[in-house]
């Protein structure tokens, strides 16, 4: 009995003392992992170099579509998602999990990852979220692909036995240019599987981008590349891998300490059970990846390109000892905004919702956190831009590229900020440079386009409109700016045919439809135009551009001789919006059969009878006989001068403007050169050459201005009027009131074509109710066209800032209808 007693003793010593020895060997095990994993750690900070998060891109892109289908269960949602992640994007097809079904959980989508990049599809895959996912998980012994290439087969056996993803890819990879396979974890392992086990359909022949995150190799031993198909063998793959998360280092990753573990308790096992056990662990550590990957390993916010000479500092189980190594393989979007700069990421998406000020604050403090960050800048330079602070915003994006010479978006929004400035010129340098880096940038060129035309350049910016045309055909709104560009190039058929091609593809759109109708217009197929106009308010009776189509309605009308039909337009565009009437107003009021036109004409009659002596000037002489011409019988009724409204502020009003410093001069020289050339002509009524016209009146309605500049300086004039009507009605006028032909002329012409006189001295321009493009484009041609020292009279603020064309000279207050303080203003041709 006591020798039992001893014996079981010295068992449970024995036992103990055994339990220790291990304890003791186990815990050496750890310190040598600790050990070793403290020099990896700072090999790995001596060695290993930061990402740029400008770089960060496609990372986080593939980490944000991967993460949606543990979000989202449906595919409305889905496709709700990848909209705010892709431009232009489109969800081809959702695949669900039903209850103990094998098949993977994936979405297939088309779409832009930025504006300026090409078209693509994107598979993505979700990892082990089912019970299904984990058998999938633990079933690794190796299988052959359809190429022969060996592969985890558990992962093998789930993408082979999809038959809706076979489907789907045949479907919709052949001719595809570019395709894109992301996945997270266990889809991570299955985006290398689809290419490069052999499943990629044989149609396909473009671009192969592989991101896995999280995921394990798949590859039992090296694959042999030459089984891979051409894009599987170009492909660009990159791994991600987080700090700690265990399941990217599972499979291919030295077993050091699982070794050591299994050596400790070998006593305790058969020697067949240990050479099973050895099998397995020689099986996991036998996997690989694709020759060549990329790696980047997630650590503290920052991003490191691991070469693959130092993967051994990454790619260790040992790294996986952490309490983090669950926690790590689930933030993989997390680890991705922390690196690819989040603050800017999220600040734009501010931008896009409204909220500027938040916004600005969000890229600030990513600039605060990474002054190096080049597209922080360059979205703060769009805020900037949105807040119409151009300066401020070239400044930033100067700075972005700067920082990322081939940041082709800063190119983009830099050129764009130029031209509000007034510098086109400098913006077409910098817009050229963009479609250099990205020969498809659509956006780009559309930019460049209206660049050019700013420039003073419309034949270039019909070039740069028709590359983007090609680049996308079916785009209205480009069909609509080659039509805009080859309109201010005089190419006004080839115009309406852009506008037609517009319009089959959007028949709905009403600015195509009225801009057709302005090109009909201008080629004199008022029938045609006036039909296109009514199509455009027969789509949209009351829309925003409900007004406008009236007006020209009513402009077609009144060139078609048909006036009553034009007053009727005019007033229903003025009752469409009462508070936003004004161009219509005025076009109404200078309408000859308009009870405006008709009372402000006897008024201005009236007066100059009244006020100057007879003898002064012919045209007070002439004076009262305009009423009677215009009116067939007396003023009907007292007015005030507010009541003058036909764009033009005619008689006493304007002679401020004629007889500014400026002006005077300039009509003065003028005079004196046509008195000079008159020398040895026949006096009173001999033809002048149209080239010694020293005046122009552009927008002459009936010829107010025209008579007072050529009647009280005595300088030949011409007035140009796009309305037949109007000319016609200021010819009468002329020869009723005897003036000669030498003195002033009218011409119907529009006065982006009219050629303008060489000896033109002073223009003035009536655009009260022009629109600012037309403008824009006639300042242009003036300052290009026009000597240096000639003198432009213009009523509009805006337009002239054409850079190193013109110095403002004076601004001149008169009364108008619209404004009994209205600003007419003097520039000088530099």
């Amino acid at each position: 009995m006591q020798s039992a007693s001893r014996k079981g003793v010295t068992t449970v010593v024995n036992s103990m003392v055994w339990l220790l020895f291990v304890a003791l060997q186990v815990l050496w095990a750890l310190v040598q992992v600790l050990y070793f994993s403290i020099l990896r750690a700072i090999e790995r900070n001596l060695t290993l170099k930061v990402v740029p998060p400008a770089e960060l891109d496609l990372p986080l892109l593939s980490a944000r579509l991967a993460d949606l289908p543990y979000q989202v269960d449906n595919a409305e949602e889905i496709a709700r998602a990848v909209g705010t992640l892709l431009q232009e994007s489109r969800l081809l097809h959702f695949e669900e999990q039903a209850l103990m079904e094998t098949n993977a959980v994936w979405f297939l989508c088309e779409g832009r990852r930025s504006a300026s990049a090409a078209k693509a599809l994107f598979l993505v895959f979700r990892g082990t979220m089912s019970p299904t996912d984990a058998i999938a998980d633990v079933m690794f012994r190796p299988e052959a692909g359809p190429n022969g290439v060996r592969c985890h087969g558990g992962f093998l056996r789930t993408v082979r036995e999809d038959a809706t993803l076979h489907a789907k890819l045949k479907m919709h990879l052949p001719g595809c240019d570019e395709l894109y396979i992301f996945g997270h974890s266990l889809g991570g392992a299955l985006s290398q599987v689809v290419a490069g086990a052999g499943f990629l359909p044989k149609g396909f022949g473009g671009r192969l981008t592989i991101v896995n995150l999280g995921g394990p190799v798949v590859f039992f031993g090296t694959p042999d590349a030459a089984a891979f198909d051409e894009p599987t063998a170009g492909a660009r793959v990159m791994s991600v891998v987080n700090a700690n998360d265990i399941v990217p280092r599972l499979l291919g990753c030295p077993l050091s300490f699982s070794r050591k573990l299994l050596s400790l308790f070998a006593a305790s096992n058969s020697h067949k059970k240990q050479r099973e056990q050895e099998a397995i662990l020689d099986t996991l550590e036998q996997y690989q990846g694709f020759p060549g990957f990329e790696l980047l390993f997630m650590h503290g916010g920052k991003a490191y390109e691991v070469p693959p000479k130092h993967r051994h500092l990454v790619l260790h189980l040992a790294e996986a000892l952490h309490p983090r190594c669950i926690a790590d393989h689930l933030t993989y979007v997390a680890a991705a905004e922390a690196a690819a700069g989040a603050r800017s990421n999220y600040g734009a998406a501010l931008k896009a919702s409204g909220d500027l000020p938040a916004a600005i604050a969000e890229f600030e403090a990513a600039i605060s956190l990474d002054p190096t960050y080049a597209r922080a800048y360059n979205n703060y330079g769009n805020a900037k831009q949105a807040l119409g602070e151009y300066h401020d915003a070239i400044r930033l994006h100067t700075t972005a590229i700067e920082l990322m010479p081939t940041l082709v978006t800063a190119y983009n929004n830099l050129g764009n900020a130029l031209r509000e400035v007034g510098q086109p010129v400098q913006a077409v340098a910098v817009l050229e440079k963009a479609v250099v880096l990205s020969p498809t940038y659509t956006a780009a060129y559309t930019n460049l386009g209206a660049a050019a035309q700013a420039s003073g350049a419309p034949d270039h910016a019909v070039i740069w409109h028709s590359f983007a045309q090609r680049l996308a055909p079916g785009d209205p709104t480009i069909s609509n700016n080659l039509g805009a560009a080859l309109e201010a190039n005089g190419q006004v058929a080839e115009a309406g045919a852009a506008f037609e091609r517009g319009l089959a593809v959007a028949p709905t759109s009403t600015t195509l439809r009225i801009n057709l109708g302005n090109t009909l217009r201008k080629r004199g197929r008022l029938e045609e135009a006036i039909q296109s106009y009514t199509a455009a308010l027969e789509a949209d009776p009351e829309g925003v551009d409900a007004p406008l189509a009236y007006n020209n309605l009513a402009a077609a009308f009144q060139a078609a001789g048909e006036s009553q039909r034009a007053l009727q337009a005019y007033e229903a565009a003025i009752a469409l919006r009462p508070a936003d009437a004004s161009l219509a107003q005025t076009n109404l009021d200078k309408l000859p059969i308009s009870r405006a036109y008709l009372s402000a004409a006897a008024y201005e009659s009236r007066i100059e009878t009244e006020q100057v002596e007879e003898s002064t000037r012919l045209w007070s002489v002439r004076a009262s006989e305009m009423s009677h011409t215009l009116m067939d019988g007396t003023v009907a009724e007292e007015t005030t001068l507010g009541a003058f409204a036909w764009g033009g502020v005619w008689g006493h009003t304007l002679a401020a403007v004629f007889t500014n410093a400026e002006s005077r001069t300039a009509l003065y020289a003028a005079a004196a050169r046509h008195a000079k050339r008159s020398i040895g002509r026949a006096p009173d009524g001999a033809k002048v050459p149209d080239a010694e016209r020293a005046v122009v009146v552009l927008g002459s309605s009936i010829g107010f201005e025209a008579y007072l500049a050529a009647l009280t300086f005595g300088v030949p004039t011409v007035g140009v009027e796009l309305l037949p009507g109007l000319v016609e009605l200021s010819e009468d006028v002329r020869s009723s009131l005897q003036v000669p032909e030498s003195i002033v002329k009218f011409e119907c012409a529009d006065a982006l074509a009219f050629r303008l006189p060489t000896a033109a001295a002073l223009v003035y321009v009536d655009d009260t109710a022009w629109d600012v493009p037309v403008i824009e484009r006639l300042a242009t041609r003036l300052k290009r066209e026009l000597r240096s020292g000639a003198v432009v009279v213009h009523n509009t603020k805006h337009g002239y800032e054409v850079e190193g064309g013109f110095r403002r000279v004076a601004v001149v207050e008169v009364g108008t209808s619209w404004n009994p303080k209205h600003l007419v203003y003097v520039e000088q041709v530099l």
